[in-house]
């Protein structure tokens, strides 16, 4: 997920979902597996005969924000409602108040975007918002 770099550079290396599936195609069989419960955003797949399976997840190419059901509790004390925006709770000075860490989260569960705006960078056109210039170790990702 290209988050993290307030530059370009990502449109360069980026690969669209089918690419990658495509690619994986020509090397092995592999089947969906359908929805997954905990899997959140990804497709999960099986490799034929293969233990296990594997998740993608493909935000630019076909986003998945209007099925997001994740927040994100950073290391530092900060709940996010979106990967890409830079929009933060701060949930640290209210620790030992539980009624108003619950408020918090009802807030930022209320402020999830419909949608981010990396179709709209990787095309080069003008975004919404301000995007997170934290890199996923930073955010919990």
């Amino acid at each position: 997920m290209p988050i993290g770099d307030s530059g370009s550079s990502w449109k360069s290396s980026y690969l669209p979902l089918e690419h990658v599936l495509k690619t994986c195609g020509a090397k092995w069989n592999y089947e969906s597996c359908g929805d997954v419960y905990g899997n959140g955003p990804a497709d999960s797949y099986r490799i034929a005969g293969a233990a296990g399976t594997f998740g993608l997840i493909h935000p630019v190419s076909s986003h998945f924000c209007g099925s997001c059901n994740r927040l994100r509790l950073t290391a530092d004390g900060n709940i996010k409602p979106c990967l890409y925006w830079s929009d933060e709770y701060n949930v640290r000075p209210l620790v030992g108040n539980d009624k108003a860490v619950q408020d918090l989260f009802y807030k930022a569960l209320g402020s999830k975007p419909e949608t981010h705006d990396m179709v709209k960078a990787l095309k080069g056109q003008q975004i919404d918002g301000t995007p997170t210039l934290r890199h996923m170790s930073q955010i919990g990702g």
